[in-house]
């Protein structure tokens, strides 16, 4: 059965799924609503039809193998972004990272715990 998409296309140059006309991956989509942003908020902050924005969660949340492979794929980009930097500015930067990626575990865990404790907004 091929899956027809109203809203998803390939990003232009890349193999992630993406609003079609815009660079907004499902990937990106789907960490902004992990840590607590509503659909609602993700389509007016970004400009997208609330539709599209449902329609890339639910591929976001129905490949989660893929998802994987593209937060994989980014982690790999940003070490070598950083490895070119020098010494003093790259303990720096992975020092922010680190503190950033300690925040957006924390975010997580807070918007389930939220959803789950209410009515989904």
């Amino acid at each position: 059965m091929t899956l027809t998409f109203r809203y998803l296309d390939k990003k232009a140059g890349s193999d992630d799924m993406a609003i079609a006309g815009t660079s907004v991956r499902a990937y990106t989509l789907q960490c902004a609503y992990e840590m607590g942003e509503s659909a609602e908020h993700l389509a007016g902050s970004r400009d997208l039809p609330l539709p599209a924005v449902f329609e890339a969660l639910a591929y976001a949340y129905e490949h989660p193998d893929e998802m994987d492979e593209i937060r994989r794929r980014d982690e790999e980009a940003q070490q070598y972004s950083l490895s070119l930097l020098p010494e003093n500015l790259r303990r720096t930067s992975e020092e922010t990272i680190q503190a950033d990626e300690q925040e957006y575990q924390e975010a997580v865990r807070d918007a389930k715990r939220a959803r789950l404790a209410g009515p989904i907004s």
